[in-house]
Protein backbone atom coordinates (compact mmCIF):
# COMPACT_ATOMS: atom_id res chain seq x y z
CA UNK A 1 0.00 0.00 0.00
CA UNK A 2 1.91 3.58 -0.85
CA UNK A 3 2.29 5.77 1.86
CA UNK A 4 0.33 8.78 2.01
CA UNK A 5 2.08 12.71 1.30
CA UNK A 6 0.84 15.37 -0.83
CA UNK A 7 1.33 17.70 -3.81
CA UNK A 8 3.49 19.51 -2.24
CA UNK A 9 5.26 16.33 -1.34
CA UNK A 10 5.47 14.61 -4.30
CA UNK A 11 6.52 17.78 -6.72
CA UNK A 12 9.11 19.49 -4.56
CA UNK A 13 11.90 16.21 -4.95
CA UNK A 14 14.58 17.85 -7.48
CA UNK A 15 14.01 16.43 -11.03
CA UNK A 16 16.53 13.76 -12.27
CA UNK A 17 19.86 15.42 -13.17
CA UNK A 18 20.35 15.53 -17.29
CA UNK A 19 23.28 15.07 -19.11
CA UNK A 20 23.98 18.00 -21.56
CA UNK A 21 27.32 17.49 -22.51
CA UNK A 22 26.51 16.27 -25.87
CA UNK A 23 24.38 19.10 -26.96
CA UNK A 24 26.12 21.66 -29.22
CA UNK A 25 26.14 25.32 -29.86
CA UNK A 26 23.87 26.70 -32.61
CA UNK A 27 21.26 29.46 -33.62
CA UNK A 28 17.48 29.69 -32.86
CA UNK A 29 14.64 29.14 -34.96
CA UNK A 30 13.35 32.36 -36.14
CA UNK A 31 10.40 34.25 -37.87
CA UNK A 32 9.48 37.77 -39.32
CA UNK A 33 5.58 36.83 -37.94
CA UNK A 34 6.94 36.83 -34.16
CA UNK A 35 6.06 40.10 -32.77
CA UNK A 36 8.65 41.68 -30.83
CA UNK A 37 9.42 41.72 -27.29
CA UNK A 38 9.15 45.02 -25.78
CA UNK A 39 10.18 44.97 -21.91
CA UNK A 40 11.11 41.89 -20.13
CA UNK A 41 10.85 42.36 -16.19
CA UNK A 42 10.93 39.57 -13.45
CA UNK A 43 7.26 38.94 -12.40
CA UNK A 44 7.13 38.94 -8.47
CA UNK A 45 4.06 37.31 -7.93
CA UNK A 46 5.53 34.01 -9.02
CA UNK A 47 7.06 32.89 -6.04
CA UNK A 48 6.91 29.91 -3.73
CA UNK A 49 5.52 31.81 -0.43
CA UNK A 50 2.57 33.53 -2.20
CA UNK A 51 1.66 30.37 -4.80
CA UNK A 52 1.76 28.00 -1.68
CA UNK A 53 -0.66 30.55 0.44
CA UNK A 54 -3.35 30.62 -2.35
CA UNK A 55 -3.34 26.65 -3.01
CA UNK A 56 -2.28 25.71 0.24
CA UNK A 57 -5.67 23.16 0.76
CA UNK A 58 -4.98 21.65 -2.70
CA UNK A 59 -1.31 21.40 -2.64
CA UNK A 60 -1.47 19.99 1.28
CA UNK A 61 -4.51 17.62 0.64
CA UNK A 62 -3.69 13.94 1.47
CA UNK A 63 -2.49 12.09 -1.63
CA UNK A 64 -1.46 8.44 -2.13
CA UNK A 65 1.89 8.88 -3.12
CA UNK A 66 3.85 6.69 -6.07
CA UNK A 67 0.37 7.48 -8.44
CA UNK A 68 2.08 9.42 -10.51
CA UNK A 69 5.70 7.23 -10.23
CA UNK A 70 7.84 6.42 -13.00
CA UNK A 71 10.34 4.44 -13.08
CA UNK A 72 14.01 5.57 -12.71
CA UNK A 73 15.44 6.46 -15.87
CA UNK A 74 18.70 4.72 -17.34
CA UNK A 75 21.46 6.50 -18.39
CA UNK A 76 19.95 6.43 -21.84
CA UNK A 77 17.16 8.67 -20.87
CA UNK A 78 19.24 11.34 -19.23
CA UNK A 79 21.83 12.10 -22.17
CA UNK A 80 20.67 14.92 -24.17
CA UNK A 81 21.59 15.50 -27.55
CA UNK A 82 19.32 18.00 -29.12
CA UNK A 83 15.42 19.15 -28.52
CA UNK A 84 13.73 16.38 -29.33
CA UNK A 85 15.67 13.62 -26.70
CA UNK A 86 15.07 16.34 -23.98
CA UNK A 87 11.54 16.13 -24.68
CA UNK A 88 11.32 13.10 -24.68
CA UNK A 89 13.56 13.11 -20.91
CA UNK A 90 10.60 15.99 -19.81
CA UNK A 91 7.63 13.66 -21.35
CA UNK A 92 8.74 10.34 -19.21
CA UNK A 93 10.38 11.74 -16.22
CA UNK A 94 8.42 15.78 -15.57
CA UNK A 95 5.08 15.91 -16.78
CA UNK A 96 3.60 12.39 -15.55
CA UNK A 97 4.32 13.68 -11.81
CA UNK A 98 2.98 17.28 -13.00
CA UNK A 99 -0.40 15.57 -14.97
CA UNK A 100 -1.52 13.16 -11.89
CA UNK A 101 -1.01 15.98 -9.74
CA UNK A 102 -3.53 18.19 -11.77
CA UNK A 103 -5.81 15.08 -11.67
CA UNK A 104 -5.31 15.02 -8.04
CA UNK A 105 -6.32 18.88 -7.52
CA UNK A 106 -9.48 18.25 -9.99
CA UNK A 107 -10.25 15.40 -7.90
CA UNK A 108 -9.46 17.71 -4.63
CA UNK A 109 -12.06 20.09 -6.21
CA UNK A 110 -14.51 17.84 -6.56
CA UNK A 111 -15.02 18.70 -10.57
CA UNK A 112 -16.21 16.95 -13.35
CA UNK A 113 -12.96 14.57 -14.89
CA UNK A 114 -14.07 16.52 -17.59
CA UNK A 115 -12.57 19.47 -16.39
CA UNK A 116 -9.01 17.68 -15.87
CA UNK A 117 -5.57 19.83 -17.07
CA UNK A 118 -3.18 18.02 -18.91
CA UNK A 119 0.53 19.01 -20.44
CA UNK A 120 1.25 17.53 -23.13
CA UNK A 121 2.01 17.77 -26.59
CA UNK A 122 1.68 20.82 -28.78
CA UNK A 123 -0.12 18.64 -31.83
CA UNK A 124 -3.27 18.02 -30.17
CA UNK A 125 -4.01 21.35 -30.75
CA UNK A 126 -5.21 24.21 -33.37
CA UNK A 127 -2.78 26.93 -34.82
CA UNK A 128 -4.82 28.05 -37.86
CA UNK A 129 -4.34 25.30 -39.98
CA UNK A 130 0.04 25.49 -40.33
CA UNK A 131 1.72 22.28 -38.71
CA UNK A 132 4.93 23.69 -38.83
CA UNK A 133 6.97 24.02 -36.11
CA UNK A 134 7.03 27.43 -36.95
CA UNK A 135 3.70 28.26 -35.81
CA UNK A 136 3.33 25.42 -33.62
CA UNK A 137 3.89 25.18 -29.70
CA UNK A 138 5.92 22.11 -28.59
CA UNK A 139 3.68 22.25 -25.49
CA UNK A 140 0.16 22.59 -24.16
CA UNK A 141 -2.10 22.53 -21.64
CA UNK A 142 -5.53 20.97 -22.65
CA UNK A 143 -8.82 20.11 -21.00
CA UNK A 144 -11.73 17.50 -22.95
CA UNK A 145 -14.09 20.52 -21.74
CA UNK A 146 -12.07 23.10 -24.17
CA UNK A 147 -12.33 21.72 -27.67
CA UNK A 148 -11.58 23.16 -30.94
CA UNK A 149 -13.49 22.17 -33.43
CA UNK A 150 -14.13 18.02 -32.85
CA UNK A 151 -10.74 16.71 -32.93
CA UNK A 152 -8.27 19.27 -31.60
CA UNK A 153 -8.08 20.92 -28.19
CA UNK A 154 -7.51 24.81 -27.38
CA UNK A 155 -3.71 25.45 -26.06
CA UNK A 156 -4.40 26.95 -22.43
CA UNK A 157 -0.78 27.38 -22.06
CA UNK A 158 1.78 27.25 -24.80
CA UNK A 159 5.09 26.21 -23.94
CA UNK A 160 8.24 25.48 -25.97
CA UNK A 161 11.89 23.16 -25.44
CA UNK A 162 15.11 24.73 -26.50
CA UNK A 163 18.73 24.05 -25.11
CA UNK A 164 20.83 25.71 -22.50
CA UNK A 165 23.62 25.86 -24.91
CA UNK A 166 21.74 27.97 -27.09
CA UNK A 167 19.07 29.96 -24.83
CA UNK A 168 19.03 31.08 -21.07
CA UNK A 169 17.06 33.83 -19.57
CA UNK A 170 20.25 35.60 -18.72
CA UNK A 171 21.13 36.11 -22.09
CA UNK A 172 19.00 39.12 -21.87
CA UNK A 173 21.42 41.19 -20.08
CA UNK A 174 24.99 39.93 -21.91
CA UNK A 175 26.15 40.05 -25.55
CA UNK A 176 24.29 37.34 -26.26
CA UNK A 177 21.07 39.20 -26.28
CA UNK A 178 20.92 38.49 -30.44
CA UNK A 179 20.41 34.88 -29.45
CA UNK A 180 17.94 35.98 -26.61
CA UNK A 181 15.14 37.58 -28.41
CA UNK A 182 13.52 34.58 -31.15
CA UNK A 183 12.49 32.29 -28.56
CA UNK A 184 11.03 34.79 -26.13
CA UNK A 185 9.19 36.15 -29.73
CA UNK A 186 8.64 32.38 -30.35
CA UNK A 187 6.63 31.79 -27.50
CA UNK A 188 5.22 35.14 -27.53
CA UNK A 189 4.01 34.29 -30.72
CA UNK A 190 1.82 31.36 -29.34
CA UNK A 191 0.59 33.13 -26.43
CA UNK A 192 -0.55 35.78 -28.67
CA UNK A 193 -2.22 33.44 -31.30
CA UNK A 194 -4.32 32.07 -28.64
CA UNK A 195 -4.96 34.68 -26.42
CA UNK A 196 -3.99 33.66 -23.78
CA UNK A 197 -1.45 35.84 -20.71
CA UNK A 198 0.50 32.86 -19.14
CA UNK A 199 3.54 30.41 -21.27
CA UNK A 200 6.84 28.50 -20.46
CA UNK A 201 9.81 28.27 -21.87
CA UNK A 202 12.05 24.81 -20.85
CA UNK A 203 15.39 24.10 -21.39
CA UNK A 204 17.80 21.38 -19.78
CA UNK A 205 19.04 24.20 -16.91
CA UNK A 206 16.12 25.96 -15.85
CA UNK A 207 12.04 26.33 -16.52
CA UNK A 208 11.43 29.80 -17.45
CA UNK A 209 7.79 30.93 -16.78
CA UNK A 210 6.36 33.88 -18.71
CA UNK A 211 3.04 36.31 -18.17
CA UNK A 212 2.23 38.71 -20.73
CA UNK A 213 0.36 42.44 -20.94
CA UNK A 214 -0.46 44.25 -24.18
CA UNK A 215 -0.49 47.48 -24.95
CA UNK A 216 -3.00 48.61 -27.28
CA UNK A 217 -3.27 51.55 -30.21
CA UNK A 218 -5.31 54.27 -29.72
CA UNK A 219 -9.14 54.34 -28.08
CA UNK A 220 -11.91 51.46 -29.11
CA UNK A 221 -10.37 48.78 -29.17
CA UNK A 222 -13.05 45.79 -27.97
CA UNK A 223 -10.96 44.91 -25.76
CA UNK A 224 -12.12 47.52 -23.38
CA UNK A 225 -15.31 47.86 -23.87
CA UNK A 226 -17.16 46.48 -20.70
CA UNK A 227 -17.96 42.76 -21.34
CA UNK A 228 -19.40 40.65 -18.79
CA UNK A 229 -16.87 38.71 -16.50
CA UNK A 230 -16.63 35.32 -16.92
CA UNK A 231 -16.70 34.17 -13.43
CA UNK A 232 -14.82 30.80 -12.21
CA UNK A 233 -16.44 27.72 -12.88
CA UNK A 234 -14.91 26.14 -10.01
CA UNK A 235 -18.47 26.17 -7.69
CA UNK A 236 -19.07 27.24 -4.21
CA UNK A 237 -15.18 26.08 -2.30
CA UNK A 238 -14.39 28.36 0.73
CA UNK A 239 -11.04 28.62 0.80
CA UNK A 240 -8.86 30.45 3.02
CA UNK A 241 -5.08 30.91 3.47
CA UNK A 242 -4.61 29.02 6.44
CA UNK A 243 -6.91 25.97 5.38
CA UNK A 244 -6.09 22.60 5.24
CA UNK A 245 -9.29 20.99 5.36
CA UNK A 246 -10.80 20.78 1.74
CA UNK A 247 -13.52 17.44 2.60
CA UNK A 248 -16.30 19.97 2.02
CA UNK A 249 -15.20 20.20 -1.47
CA UNK A 250 -16.37 17.88 -3.13
CA UNK A 251 -19.90 17.78 -3.33
CA UNK A 252 -19.93 22.01 -3.56
CA UNK A 253 -17.90 21.79 -6.65
CA UNK A 254 -19.50 18.89 -8.36
CA UNK A 255 -20.57 19.47 -12.15
CA UNK A 256 -18.48 22.68 -12.51
CA UNK A 257 -16.38 23.42 -15.86
CA UNK A 258 -14.26 25.23 -17.23
CA UNK A 259 -14.82 29.00 -18.20
CA UNK A 260 -14.97 28.93 -22.21
CA UNK A 261 -15.51 32.36 -22.56
CA UNK A 262 -11.98 33.35 -21.13
CA UNK A 263 -10.45 32.13 -24.38
CA UNK A 264 -10.26 35.01 -26.55
CA UNK A 265 -7.52 36.59 -28.62
CA UNK A 266 -7.25 40.16 -28.47
CA UNK A 267 -8.11 42.94 -31.23
CA UNK A 268 -5.93 44.02 -34.05
CA UNK A 269 -4.11 46.98 -32.59
CA UNK A 270 -1.69 45.75 -30.19
CA UNK A 271 1.41 48.27 -29.93
CA UNK A 272 3.53 46.21 -27.27
CA UNK A 273 3.89 43.32 -25.81
CA UNK A 274 5.34 43.55 -22.25
CA UNK A 275 6.77 40.23 -20.98
CA UNK A 276 7.35 39.59 -17.15
CA UNK A 277 8.96 36.11 -16.51
CA UNK A 278 10.26 33.80 -13.43
CA UNK A 279 13.46 31.07 -13.84
CA UNK A 280 13.32 28.07 -11.68
CA UNK A 281 16.60 26.23 -12.11
CA UNK A 282 16.86 22.64 -12.82
CA UNK A 283 18.50 21.44 -9.14
CA UNK A 284 16.06 23.22 -7.06
CA UNK A 285 14.08 21.34 -4.95
CA UNK A 286 10.76 23.10 -3.99
CA UNK A 287 8.97 23.59 -0.54
CA UNK A 288 6.78 26.17 0.98
CA UNK A 289 9.21 28.73 0.03
CA UNK A 290 11.33 27.18 -3.32
CA UNK A 291 9.88 26.35 -6.09
CA UNK A 292 10.82 23.32 -7.37
CA UNK A 293 10.74 22.94 -11.91
CA UNK A 294 7.69 20.36 -11.28
CA UNK A 295 5.72 22.83 -8.89
CA UNK A 296 6.19 25.40 -10.30
CA UNK A 297 5.08 24.29 -14.10
CA UNK A 298 1.61 22.45 -11.75
CA UNK A 299 1.19 25.91 -10.10
CA UNK A 300 1.44 27.74 -13.71
CA UNK A 301 -1.22 24.88 -15.16
CA UNK A 302 -3.55 25.68 -12.33
CA UNK A 303 -3.32 29.29 -12.92
CA UNK A 304 -4.13 28.69 -16.69
CA UNK A 305 -6.37 26.32 -16.37
CA UNK A 306 -9.13 27.65 -13.62
CA UNK A 307 -8.08 31.18 -13.58
CA UNK A 308 -8.75 33.92 -15.66
CA UNK A 309 -6.06 33.74 -18.88
CA UNK A 310 -6.82 36.06 -21.43
CA UNK A 311 -4.73 38.26 -22.12
CA UNK A 312 -5.27 41.79 -21.72
CA UNK A 313 -3.45 45.20 -21.39
CA UNK A 314 -3.28 44.86 -17.31
CA UNK A 315 -3.39 42.62 -14.30
CA UNK A 316 -4.94 43.44 -10.89
CA UNK A 317 -2.90 42.16 -7.77
CA UNK A 318 -2.01 38.70 -7.76
CA UNK A 319 -4.11 38.29 -4.53
CA UNK A 320 -7.40 39.79 -5.12
CA UNK A 321 -10.68 39.01 -6.23
CA UNK A 322 -13.76 40.05 -7.77
CA UNK A 323 -17.71 39.98 -7.15
CA UNK A 324 -19.60 37.31 -9.38
CA UNK A 325 -23.50 37.60 -9.65
CA UNK A 326 -23.28 34.21 -10.97
CA UNK A 327 -21.62 32.27 -8.13
CA UNK A 328 -23.27 31.63 -4.81
CA UNK A 329 -19.92 32.07 -3.46
CA UNK A 330 -20.24 35.65 -5.23
CA UNK A 331 -15.87 36.63 -4.41
CA UNK A 332 -13.90 34.58 -6.93
CA UNK A 333 -9.86 35.29 -6.79
CA UNK A 334 -8.78 36.93 -10.03
CA UNK A 335 -5.67 34.12 -9.89
CA UNK A 336 -6.71 30.81 -8.76
CA UNK A 337 -10.38 31.20 -10.31
CA UNK A 338 -11.38 29.75 -6.42
CA UNK A 339 -14.77 31.37 -5.28
CA UNK A 340 -15.39 32.84 -1.26
CA UNK A 341 -17.69 34.39 0.41
CA UNK A 342 -15.33 36.69 2.17
CA UNK A 343 -14.14 39.62 -0.07
CA UNK A 344 -10.47 40.50 0.19
CA UNK A 345 -9.10 42.91 -1.71
CA UNK A 346 -11.47 44.06 -4.36
CA UNK A 347 -10.21 45.08 -7.49
CA UNK A 348 -12.04 44.54 -11.42
CA UNK A 349 -10.15 41.92 -13.63
CA UNK A 350 -9.92 44.13 -16.36
CA UNK A 351 -8.28 47.14 -14.02
CA UNK A 352 -8.08 49.32 -17.72
CA UNK A 353 -11.13 47.89 -19.20
CA UNK A 354 -14.10 50.43 -19.28
CA UNK A 355 -16.37 50.63 -16.26
CA UNK A 356 -19.82 52.24 -15.02
CA UNK A 357 -23.50 52.10 -15.90
CA UNK A 358 -24.43 51.29 -19.57
CA UNK A 359 -27.68 51.17 -20.64
CA UNK A 360 -29.42 49.11 -23.84
CA UNK A 361 -33.19 48.55 -24.87
CA UNK A 362 -34.45 45.70 -27.24
CA UNK A 363 -34.12 48.32 -29.99
CA UNK A 364 -30.18 49.13 -29.43
CA UNK A 365 -30.92 52.43 -28.17
CA UNK A 366 -28.66 53.31 -25.23
CA UNK A 367 -31.52 54.03 -22.40
CA UNK A 368 -33.90 52.23 -20.31
CA UNK A 369 -32.28 49.20 -18.94
CA UNK A 370 -28.83 48.83 -17.28
CA UNK A 371 -26.64 45.96 -19.07
CA UNK A 372 -25.68 42.67 -16.89
CA UNK A 373 -22.14 43.23 -18.53
CA UNK A 374 -21.99 46.94 -17.54
CA UNK A 375 -22.96 46.03 -13.61
CA UNK A 376 -20.52 43.69 -13.34
CA UNK A 377 -17.74 46.16 -13.74
CA UNK A 378 -19.47 48.38 -10.21
CA UNK A 379 -18.13 48.64 -7.78
CA UNK A 380 -20.39 46.99 -4.18
CA UNK A 381 -21.41 47.97 -0.55
CA UNK A 382 -20.04 45.16 1.41
CA UNK A 383 -22.43 45.86 3.97
CA UNK A 384 -25.64 46.18 1.69
CA UNK A 385 -24.33 43.38 -0.84
CA UNK A 386 -25.61 46.22 -3.67
CA UNK A 387 -23.34 47.46 -6.73
CA UNK A 388 -23.93 51.00 -7.22
CA UNK A 389 -22.44 54.26 -9.30
CA UNK A 390 -22.54 57.56 -8.88
CA UNK A 391 -24.59 60.03 -10.60
CA UNK A 392 -23.64 63.60 -10.92
CA UNK A 393 -27.01 66.15 -11.79
CA UNK A 394 -28.36 69.41 -11.04
CA UNK A 395 -30.45 70.47 -8.01
CA UNK A 396 -33.42 72.51 -7.80
CA UNK A 397 -30.42 75.57 -7.22
CA UNK A 398 -28.61 74.16 -10.80
CA UNK A 399 -25.80 73.26 -8.06
CA UNK A 400 -23.92 70.01 -9.23
CA UNK A 401 -24.43 67.24 -6.68
CA UNK A 402 -23.82 63.44 -6.84
CA UNK A 403 -26.33 61.44 -6.05
CA UNK A 404 -25.75 57.27 -5.30
CA UNK A 405 -27.75 54.69 -7.31
CA UNK A 406 -28.32 51.28 -6.13
CA UNK A 407 -28.57 48.26 -7.88
CA UNK A 408 -31.49 46.62 -6.06
CA UNK A 409 -34.27 43.62 -6.57
CA UNK A 410 -35.97 46.27 -8.20
CA UNK A 411 -33.94 47.35 -11.04
CA UNK A 412 -34.33 45.06 -14.37
CA UNK A 413 -31.08 44.05 -16.10
CA UNK A 414 -30.70 42.81 -19.51
CA UNK A 415 -28.10 40.22 -20.22
CA UNK A 416 -27.09 40.70 -24.17
CA UNK A 417 -24.99 37.30 -24.21
CA UNK A 418 -28.32 35.32 -23.39
CA UNK A 419 -30.94 37.76 -24.18
CA UNK A 420 -32.58 37.72 -21.07
CA UNK A 421 -34.03 40.18 -18.72
CA UNK A 422 -33.28 39.58 -14.90
CA UNK A 423 -32.48 41.09 -11.66
CA UNK A 424 -30.18 41.11 -8.45
CA UNK A 425 -30.73 39.49 -5.37
CA UNK A 426 -28.05 40.80 -3.39
CA UNK A 427 -25.68 39.46 -5.64
CA UNK A 428 -26.98 37.04 -7.19
CA UNK A 429 -28.11 37.35 -10.98
CA UNK A 430 -31.97 35.74 -11.14
CA UNK A 431 -32.87 35.77 -15.19
CA UNK A 432 -36.68 36.65 -15.46
CA UNK A 433 -38.89 33.37 -15.44
CA UNK A 434 -41.31 33.15 -18.15
CA UNK A 435 -44.97 33.45 -17.38
CA UNK A 436 -44.06 35.12 -13.91
CA UNK A 437 -44.87 38.51 -15.33
CA UNK A 438 -42.87 40.64 -17.09
CA UNK A 439 -39.97 42.18 -14.83
CA UNK A 440 -39.00 44.81 -17.44
CA UNK A 441 -41.78 47.15 -15.54
CA UNK A 442 -39.65 47.56 -12.68
CA UNK A 443 -37.84 50.62 -11.66
CA UNK A 444 -35.20 51.82 -14.14
CA UNK A 445 -32.21 53.71 -12.58
CA UNK A 446 -30.87 56.76 -14.05
CA UNK A 447 -30.30 56.00 -18.06
CA UNK A 448 -27.60 58.27 -18.59
CA UNK A 449 -27.08 61.00 -19.91
CA UNK A 450 -30.23 63.34 -21.83
CA UNK A 451 -29.35 66.78 -20.73
CA UNK A 452 -25.44 68.44 -19.94
CA UNK A 453 -26.90 68.52 -16.59
CA UNK A 454 -26.37 64.78 -15.44
CA UNK A 455 -23.48 62.47 -16.09
CA UNK A 456 -22.09 59.08 -14.98
CA UNK A 457 -18.95 58.56 -12.51
CA UNK A 458 -17.61 54.91 -12.25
Amino acid sequence: MPSKASILDTLSGECPAIDATRTKPGTNTTSTYWPDVDTWTRWGGFNAQDLYKRYQPIVDAEWASGVAGSADPSSWDTRVFDEDSLEHYLSKFLLPHVNTALGHACHVLGMDKNNDLDVGRGGRCYYGGDTTRLFKPDWSLCSDSQTQGSKLYKNLLPGDTKLAMKWRSSMYKTAAHYAWKDPVRQILYYMKEVGVRYGWLITDAELVVLRVSVELTGPGQAIDRPKRQPCSTLGHSRMSSTETDVSHLSSALQGTSLNNSLYAPPDNGVEAYHVEYQTIPWENSGHKSQLSIRLALFYLAMMAGYGARSLLPAYPAFDSCWWCDSNADLFVHNTTGIPSKIPHNLEHPNPTGQRGPAFTSETGRPEKFLTRASVQTLDIDLQRQQPYYDVEESDEQGKMVTRRIFVDDNVTIYDADTAQYGRLQGLRWVPEVAGSGDSREGKRPSEGPSGSDKRHKK
